[in-house]
């Protein structure tokens, strides 16, 4: 992708329009998300400078409860778990890890409910090169104390 001096992109897309925020990824069919004790993700992005110029380049691992649809980005009932940013220098690659945890107690945890929970991911691009990015891994973990799944 061609940075013209700025571009966001927004992952996963659910609209067809990268580059226009919206409600992320939906998770809905989890089973007893209402007696969640902990949440955890880790999410690995390659970047490649293909241009000839330096980039700067920031990405966000956001959370939102189900009902934010409209546009998990904006801060509105919704929260940057994770971020991170590089420089990247021309002809060069580098992997940036989002990475955090909420245990039970944290406030951001009540953003995952019942009715599921959206996750997103923004990359953010600022300067006049070509850059090519690529997930290489992603990890999401739901904790739950193990006694809660017996139900009498």
């Amino acid at each position: 992708m061609t940075v013209p001096g700025s571009i966001e992109v927004y992952l996963p897309d659910s609209d067809d329009d990268l580059i226009t925020p919206d409600g992320g990824y939906l998770v809905n069919s989890v089973p007893l998300l209402d007696q969640l004790t902990g949440f955890g993700v880790r999410v690995e992005i390659e970047l490649e400078n293909t241009g000839s110029d330096t980039l700067d380049i920031a990405a966000s691992f956001r959370l939102a409860p189900a009902s934010d649809s409209a546009n998990i980005y904006d801060g509105n009932n919704d929260v940057a778990l994770a971020e991170a940013a590089a420089s990247l220098a021309p002809s060069s690659t580098q992997t940036v890890v989002l990475e955090a945890s909420l245990a039970q107690g944290d406030p951001n945890l009540d953003l995952i409910t019942g009715d599921g929970f959206r996750i997103g991911l923004d990359v953010r691009a600022t300067g006049s090169s070509t850059v090519r990015y690529r997930l290489t891994g992603f990890a999401l973990t739901l904790s739950q104390r193990p006694f809660d799944l017996i139900v009498p």
